[in-house]
């Protein structure tokens, strides 16, 4: 291959990569400048659309929920109302403070008399 053949298939091809860089420029300017904000903007209007059905499945599904809910809370409030006015918690909290004043006076007793505290 002679000198000329060379330049002409290195000028070529140096202008085909030329080219490819320029297209390539150009199409990410074309981007940015006009089909990057529609693209954003229909993201954008696709997650408002997502989140609106979500909002309206998690509103649907309290509906559908708010009256075994209410059934619950309804039957614990009894339930505890029942063992309040049966006493047991009441016996409960006398016994507790019987123990702890006991307890607490043995102590002062104890240390009245210079007897070591017991070990629990």
């Amino acid at each position: 291959m002679d000198n000329m053949t060379l330049t002409i298939i290195l000028s070529g091809v140096g202008s085909a990569i030329l080219a490819s860089c320029f297209t390539l420029l150009g199409s990410y300017l074309l981007f940015r400048a006009s089909l990057k904000a529609r693209l954003y903007q229909e993201i954008d209007e696709l997650a408002e659309l997502m989140k609106a059905r979500l909002r309206e499945g998690v509103i649907e599904a309290g509906r559908e929920l708010k009256p075994d809910f209410r059934d619950e809370v309804r039957e614990g409030f009894k339930e505890a109302m029942g063992s309040a006015l049966s006493g047991e918690i009441i016996e409960q909290a006398a016994r507790k403070a019987a123990q702890n004043s006991t307890s607490i006076v043995e102590q002062g007793l104890n240390m009245l008399l210079g007897r070591p505290p017991e070990k629990k």
